[in-house]
């Protein structure tokens, strides 16, 4: 297994010997919070893939450009991969026990390709944690998806999952409150567009936007969390038009967290990110106000959307 970590000590990425990864991160004093989102200093991420590779193939991604062929992995591979992860980074950082542990599950699709996979991962993952003091409890799930065609199951296993994490010893310092806003439990849905033709060129294998916005309103009414990455790009998705029919889809939700995220761009991209950022975000935020903006593109493993790029970082085996 091999570990990448960045100088500051705050991120480090296992790559394990099958060719998956998982990366581990906690914030630095001061900072403003994973992917520039609010700050609680008493926890460290888990990002948790579930193969090598990835089916779903979003255009941009750093995933995509390195062409590395899927292959999916076992129950016991993953929650073998995370433990051991956790267990080096321990022996780093054994401060990280008095921490309560955020599980973040990469946008690769098998959150919602693979349901019974995702749950029965979480569910032990969940078990070894507190079972073994890994950390001081957990900090909650999320669930990351562009959304591929979704099984006609998913809405009972998002309640399983959901039901699961408030089971846990949760993390005090976030007041979780059953039927508020704020859950232990996230789904982040990466829309990118609100046209169906300009999604389908960025993210070739997903389920029709309109779908998936009634499909996730389904779950916004039973209690679950939802929240939309975006990013916009370069004379693709990133005009006036685009923003308005953007805010159009944002109102058919009871106010829901937008979070604009700063495309980092990758070896063997076209993609850019769009200069025009600011001024939309400024537009968008004058009709809808629930919006988080990271503060920078990034340039190492903490880059947005599942770009865990080999730069300014140091290697080493384990």
């Amino acid at each position: 297994m091999e570990v990448y970590r960045t100088i500051n000590g705050h991120v480090a990425k296992y790559v394990h010997d099958d060719g998956s990864e998982t990366a581990i991160k906690t914030i630095p004093e001061g900072e403003v919070g994973c992917g520039g989102y609010g700050n609680v200093g008493n926890k460290y991420n888990i990002f948790i893939s579930t193969s090598v590779g990835c089916p779903v193939g979003c255009k941009f991604c750093y995933l995509t450009t390195k062409k590395c062929p899927y292959h999916k992995l076992s129950v016991n591979d993953i929650v073998m991969n995370v433990l051991d992860a956790i267990n080096a980074e321990l022996l780093v950082r054994p401060e990280l026990r008095s921490m309560y542990t955020k599980l973040s599950w990469m946008g690769m699709g098998d959150g919602f390709l693979d349901t019974k996979l995702v749950f029965e991962v979480t569910e032990e993952l969940l078990y070894y944690i507190q079972s073994f003091e890994l950390s001081a409890g957990i900090d909650g799930v999320d669930i990351a998806t562009t959304l591929p065609k979704i099984p006609s199951t998913t809405i009972n296993y998002i309640d399983k999952l959901s039901e699961l994490v408030w089971e846990t010893h949760l993390n005090p310092k976030r007041e979780y409150i059953r039927g508020f806003n704020r859950q232990p439990f996230r789904i982040f849905y990466s829309l990118h567009s609100a046209d169906n033709d300009t999604r389908s060129l960025l993210i070739p294998n997903t389920e029709d936007v309109l779908e998936a916005i009634n499909y996730f309103k389904t779950l916004e009414i039973k209690g679950i969390t939802v929240i939309l990455h975006h990013m916009f790009f370069e004379d693709i998705n990133d005009s006036f038009d685009e923003a308005n029919h953007l805010i159009s889809l944002l109102s058919v939700f009871n106010n829901i967290e937008l979070r604009l995220l700063r495309f980092n761009a990758c070896p063997g991209t076209t993609y850019k990110e769009s200069s025009n950022f600011d001024a939309l975000v400024a537009h968008i935020n004058k009709q809808h106000t629930n919006i988080k903006v990271q503060l920078s593109p990034g340039s190492e493993i903490s880059a947005a959307c599942g770009q865990f790029l080999l730069s300014r970082i140091v290697k080493n085996e384990v």
